[in-house]
């Protein structure tokens, strides 16, 4: 199957874009690409994400780090609270962005240095498992809060994580 090339719109004088989708009757399969990379956080569902070639389970505070015209979609199962809609919190940049990030304050070049090794690549942060860099094929490697603290503590010299 072909991924759509999915057409983000343009907010004149926005650096970056933000969706919050709430649905009740799940987040469909929409298998798609977009020249923007895309930091999604999926919450009060669960069900399977594909990124590239990666196939894999989500739950509840799944958040993915999406390369670059890399194809991808979720397709859920269930919510956790049948009383609340599935939640996806998806946020659109370029990495122009994200670089400008890190020239213009030392504290953010941690960031990126990420997405500038997320090209083509997607970064997975559970809520369980924590934060796990996945190859080209989506194959996974190891804590949200570890990576994130580690980004932290490197930025400020300290080592890390």
């Amino acid at each position: 199957m072909r991924p759509f090339l999915e057409k983000l719109p343009v907010i004149p004088g926005a650096s970056w874009s933000l969706l919050n989708r709430r649905l009740d009757e799940g987040i469909p399969f929409e298998w798609h690409h977009h020249p923007e990379y895309e930091l999604t956080l999926t919450l009060n569902s669960k069900g399977q994400r594909f990124i590239g070639d990666h196939v894999g389970e989500y739950e509840d505070g799944d958040l993915v780090l999406v390369g670059a015209n890399l194809p991808h979609t979720w397709a859920s199962r269930a919510r956790l609270d049948p009383t609340l809609p599935h939640v996806a919190l998806v946020m659109w940049f370029r990495h122009e962005w994200a670089q400008a990030l890190g020239e213009g304050f030392a504290e953010l070049r941690p960031i990126a240095g990420l997405v500038a090794r997320g090209r083509g690549r997607a970064r997975f942060f559970t809520r369980g498992g924590g934060a796990r860099p996945a190859d080209d094929r989506g194959s996974v490697r190891s804590g949200p809060a570890r990576a994130l603290s580690g980004i932290g503590s490197r930025a400020s010299g300290a080592g890390g994580g």
